[in-house]
């Protein structure tokens, strides 16, 4: 069947990734078609919106319009209340994402790219070479676009990749259950993100508080794929704002899978390329996702651009993306995925044990090596197990 549409690329996603892909290629003068089934771009927001302010300015100039809240400290809490704080040098930011995405849905559509809302990616469609486009549903409406290379950017759930061969299952290990609340009329310090540890508040994970100004908040957690069978992530986090927020007005909820593996060991085939929480790029020490995405989707429109001007969109062409993510975060990424997969097996008492040793350690010579340093400083097997985590990339 003749396709109805035609794009050299079709992004499918409108996140971080798939926004900054498509912005990127369609001011390389790309033809690009970006659709997501969302009908607002930015909603629901499954984040707690924080960011390095140096590191999301590598991708995008700043806009004040975006930032919620300024993190000067950070806040890790261990079973028993006692803390360690860290602030060297500290300049984070908790974003509005649903104004930092459609701004940067605006930005794509005013450089040529044609964005399509409600639009459900249905299955790929194939030619002997590989992926040569999309069926797609809107309003009942059932099309076909063909393109020489499709991103695929839907998310931690997504289809487009597997339609493709590529395996993206992932082990109960290897993914978080979260549950977030927007809270409002709380007392929090708007300066500062707290983060909870211990087996009884988040068994496998951690919960967080990201202020978002005005006595607002997102508080919220994730736990172990492992241990979700025995206890519920909503639940859990329910419990900890009634000890924590008992006033907190509940103003928006949202759940959902973060996948906390080390990335997917080939993101890419014959006319596609897989970025994002869908290629499993998120840090998997914290879940941090946006800085990840927005570094997978600019990688993988350079890699596409390059391409489709050679005229090549095989494999072997397209391979080049894994080979720059490796190059760029891929490897440290690896390490984080070590770290966690050492810091779960911490006992609580340890976690008390390294904030009272640290207790008095002046915030501004705190540093995440130090706590780390500290806390496995009673584990030699786990020191073992993590003495390559801070060496440099080889």
């Amino acid at each position: 069947m003749r396709p109805d549409k035609y794009a050299q690329v079709v992004v499918v996603g409108a996140g971080p990734a798939g926004l900054l892909a498509a912005l990127t290629l369609a001011r390389e003068g790309r033809d690009v078609i970006l659709v997501d089934r969302k009908r607002q771009v930015g909603v629901p927001v499954r984040c707690a919106e924080g960011v390095g302010r140096e590191a999301l300015q590598e991708y995008v100039p700043l806009r004040p319009q975006w930032i919620s809240a300024t993190i000067r400290t950070v806040r890790l809490v261990a079973p028993s209340g006692e803390y360690v704080q860290l602030g060297r040098r500290m300049d984070g930011l908790v974003l509005d994402r649903v104004v930092f995405e459609e701004d940067l849905a605006r930005q794509a559509a005013a450089a040529g790219a044609r964005i399509f809302l409600n639009t459900y990616a249905g299955g790929l469609l194939m030619g002997p070479s590989g992926v040569e486009g999309l069926r797609l549903e809107c309003d009942g409406q059932h099309r076909q676009v063909g393109c020489r290379l499709v991103i695929a950017a839907d998310g931690v759930e997504s289809r487009v990749a597997r339609w493709a061969g590529i395996d993206t299952a992932l082990a109960l290990k290897d993914v978080e259950t979260c549950a977030q609340y927007l809270l409002e009329d709380i007392d929090v310090d708007e300066t500062r993100c707290d983060f909870f540890f211990g087996r009884r508040e988040a068994p496998g994970g951690y919960a967080w508080v990201f202020p978002k100004g005005s006595g607002r908040a997102n508080v919220g957690l994730g736990i172990s794929g492992r241990e979700a069978a025995g206890c519920s992530a909503k639940e859990l986090l329910d419990r900890f704002v009634t000890k924590h927020y008992p006033q907190g007005r509940k103003a928006h909820f949202v759940a959902g899978g973060v996948p906390v593996s080390r990335s997917l060991r080939k993101p890419y085939a014959s006319g596609l390329l897989v970025v994002g929480d869908a290629a499993r790029q998120a840090n998997p020490l914290s879940g941090g996702g946006i800085i990840p995405a927005l570094e997978a989707g600019r990688l993988a429109a350079q890699v596409a651009h390059r391409s489709l001007s050679e005229g090549d969109v095989s494999e072997k062409a397209l391979s080049r993306y894994r080979t720059a993510w490796n190059r760029s975060l891929g490897r440290s990424q690896n390490r984080y995925y070590r770290l966690k997969e050492t810091v779960s097996r911490l006992p609580d008492r340890t976690l008390e044990s390294t904030a009272r040793a640290l207790q008095d350690v002046d915030p501004e010579h705190l540093t995440l090596f130090r706590v780390f340093a500290t806390a496995l400083r009673r584990h030699p097997r786990l020191i073992l197990d993590a003495r390559y985590l801070f060496l440099p990339s080889v």
